[in-house]
């Protein structure tokens, strides 16, 4: 796995508290992989998008850096501010995640548990779609278990309501 340098001017300053991660999946119906992650990128480095994550996985389990850890991305309305994100490639809802996706995403979840001080468990990564009643993603191809490990299988909806400040519907 590597990280290519990909800067999005769409960020906000220092990110005061870290709670976790939500995890995202890109969906731009490009038709390929590759296509996929270029046009995000590309997408993230627009100043008229206003949107941004930390961090992008491509296909292959490569990735970019598109906003400073530390500083606060435009991925999840009003959660921007305590919650780190990261975009999964995937064209289409229909797409599958790859292994190297996969791993790619764990070693990045597990070295920002250690440097934020928070547990990888499911009231600290958060699907976009339980932060955001209008969103999929990442979706039903997303496998939670594949993480494995360190992570709890089951949902504490009474905990992540009270760290986002949300009811869940």
């Amino acid at each position: 796995m590597s990280w290519e340098q990909r800067p999005s001017p769409n960020h906000g300053g220092e990110r005061v508290v870290t709670l976790g991660v939500v995890i995202h999946s890109t969906r731009g119906n490009t038709g390929s992989q590759e296509l996929e992650y270029r046009a995000t990128l590309s997408w993230f480095a627009n100043p008229a998008s206003q949107v941004s994550a930390h961090r992008v996985i491509g296909f292959d389990g490569n990735g970019a850096v598109c906003v400073d850890d530390d500083l606060i991305a435009w991925h999840a309305a009003d959660h921007n501010a305590a919650w780190l994100g990261v975009e999964l490639t995937q064209p289409t809802i229909h797409d599958t995640y790859s292994d190297a996706q996969y791993l790619a995403l764990r070693e990045l979840l597990t070295m920002w548990g250690a440097k934020y001080g928070f547990p990888l468990d499911r009231s600290h990564l958060v699907a976009h779609s339980e932060i955001n009643s209008q969103k999929t993603d990442p979706g039903p191809a997303f496998d939670w278990s594949r993480l494995d490990g360190d992570l709890e299988d089951d949902v504490d909806k009474a905990e992540i309501e009270r760290a986002l400040g949300v009811v869940w519907g």
